[in-house]
This record gives structure tokens, sequence and C-alpha cells, in this order.
């Protein structure tokens, strides 16, 4: 199984200041699916073929995953970081969507920290505060923070928070 990819197209002229705001996103959090955009561009679909019409942005598949969109500038993911890179742009999307700010792979909470999102399972985890993606496999380590996959799709972001190994009835991990 791979990956595949939408062909490298030429550079082009990104007009569309909505575009760009949906460029910045998926450069914020390295490529989210079309329903994940949708969160914080209400006009996802569109936004996301001007950026790939205009070669600022290209679709990933994998079957039986949703589409993936990430920049051009961005490595595609692999296989096996396919699902993790999907999750990573969903909880992406919902901190957004809560007003957070979030930078290079990075949310900033209310409170000022910063938290760099990771997938888990994770065969490592960098040092420092992580938001850990559940996307299944057993249950994280109780001192990372943590939102389950499955969870993020369908509801906003504090409501799926909660801290390793005390996953919330309902969230498969």
């Amino acid at each position: 199984m791979y990956v595949r990819v939408d062909a490298p197209r030429a550079g082009g002229v990104l007009t569309s200041g909505r575009a760009q705001a949906a460029l910045a996103f998926l450069e914020a959090c390295g490529g989210a699916s079309e329903a994940a955009v949708r969160l914080v561009a209400s006009d996802a679909a569109g936004c996301l073929k001007v950026l790939r019409t205009t070669g600022f942005a290209r679709r990933c598949f994998l079957p039986g995953q949703e589409a993936l969109y990430v920049p051009a500038g961005v490595t595609p993911p692999t296989p096996a970081t396919y699902l993790g890179t999907v999750a990573m742009g969903w909880v992406a999307a919902r901190a957004v969507e809560a007003g957070l700010a979030v930078t290079a792979g990075h949310i900033e909470m209310r409170s000022g920290e910063v938290y760099r999102i990771c997938p888990w399972p994770a065969s490592a985890l960098p040092a420092g505060r992580l938001l850990l993606v559940v996307t299944g496999g057993p249950p994280p380590p109780a001192e990372y923070l943590c939102a389950a996959y499955a969870d993020l799709r369908t509801r906003g972001l504090r409501k799926v928070l909660f801290f390793g190994s005390a996953s919330p009835a309902g969230t498969r991990t």
C-alpha cells in the first residue's frame, strides 16, 4: 500500500484571501483533511481547489482514509504516518475553532502554555509539553495531555481533552 499524491504543479498566483487563510492553516499544522479545514474556512472545498490548481497545496490519498491536503513544501506522509498527520490536522482545526493559536505544529493554550502536537502511538516522544492525538493502541502515559482522533471529528477540543491512562468513556484507545 502506498500514499497517492497529486503531481506538483508550477507555482501560480494566489489572490484569494480565503485561500490564503486556508494555506496559512495548512502550513501551521502540516496538513489536514477537507472536513478539518472546513472548521476554520467555511468554503474549504473552494479554497482547497484554488490551492491545488495554483500549486500551493497537494492532495494525498491512502485507501480507507480521508483525503489529506498538505502545503506544497511539505513532504507527503508515508502509509505509516498518514493517519497521525490527519489526526494532527483535526486537533489543530479544533484548536483554531476554540480560538487558540496554532503555529508550526504547536498549540498555545489560553494560559500561555505551548504544547507540541504529536500522534500516539509513537515509537519515541520529544521532550517538552505534548498534546498527544490518540489514533489507537495502548493508552498514553498519564503525564501527557491527550485527545482522541475519533472524538475530534465530532466534538470540540475542550470536550475531548484528557490526561493519558485516563481515557474517557466512549473513547476508542
